[in-house]
């Protein structure tokens, strides 16, 4: 476990007392950009294979994947009050749907793994610093909302670069403060490269987590979402006569408006 100081990190962010300055004047544009609901991000996590992308527009999040340079995965869409995953069958793309009021239903198969769906669409927990509020992205009650602690230089990997720091209380049954999640938003020439998490507790410090900024921009492509034309879509299995026969129910196709109709 690499475990340092607290000290150290908040000498080689520059924010010790005194050091604090104003945040980048990219960080604006960035939390603009994802409260408004219209953005294409590429990400992946420092010793993690892959790529994700998540893009929003128009009241519409599509999560897909990419491994190896391979053709990007659907993974999950959400669209007004229903949330779709995706699965093959018969070498063709299909999708299920669930409305939102259904989520966490007792008659949902355990099988089609909505939890893990709904997670997907969450913003990544380092960026959702910036968009605290994002409709699909949840926090532990535990958790207090980031403050802004002050921006200077800091070297990560023999590179420099600017660094924000955003710190979110952790609190105990009692009210009290237990510990701390600070998040490190690394800029170079004033685009957004990388996001370092870390717990800060008794003194301490872990490093839990690096996310590395592939492309995070407010235009979304026109076909961003021609990917999801014509596919299928059929109900969420809710254990009844149509599942139990394998027949599933179908309620339209994914295309034009986006919603199955």
């Amino acid at each position: 476990m690499n475990w340092k100081k607290i000290a150290a990190v908040f000498m080689a962010c520059g924010l010790m007392t005194g050091a604090a300055s104003a945040q980048q004047p990219e960080a604006e544009s960035y939390q603009n950009m994802l409260q408004q609901g219209k953005f294409q991000l590429e990400y992946s996590y420092a010793g993690e294979s892959g790529l994700n992308r998540m893009t929003t527009d128009k009241g519409m999040r599509l999560v897909d994947k990419q491994q190896d340079g391979e053709d990007w995965n659907l993974e999950a869409f959400a669209v007004g009050d229903k949330i779709y995953q995706f699965y093959y069958e018969d070498d063709k793309q299909r999708a299920k749907s669930l409305p939102l009021n259904l989520f966490g239903s007792d008659v949902l198969s355990p099988d089609e793994h909505w939890d893990s769906k709904k997670q997907a669409l969450a913003l990544p927990d380092e960026l959702s610093v910036l968009n605290w509020q994002d409709k699909w992205t949840s926090h532990p009650g535990s958790l207090a909302a980031p403050n802004f602690t002050g921006s200077s230089k800091r070297t990560v990997d023999d590179a420099e670069y600017d660094c924000d720091q955003y710190v979110c209380d952790i609190r105990n049954q009692a009210g009290g403060v237990s510990g701390q999640l600070a998040y490190n938003f690394l800029y170079h020439d004033g685009k957004l490269m990388k996001v370092q998490k870390y717990l800060l507790h008794k003194g301490q410090e872990q490093l839990l987590s690096t996310l590395m900024v592939v492309k995070l921009d407010g235009a979304v492509p026109e076909d961003a979402f021609a990917s999801l034309e014509k596919i299928p879509v059929y109900r969420a299995d809710m254990g009844d006569i149509n599942d139990l026969l394998d027949v599933p129910v179908q309620e339209g196709t994914l295309g034009g408006s986006l919603n199955a109709n």
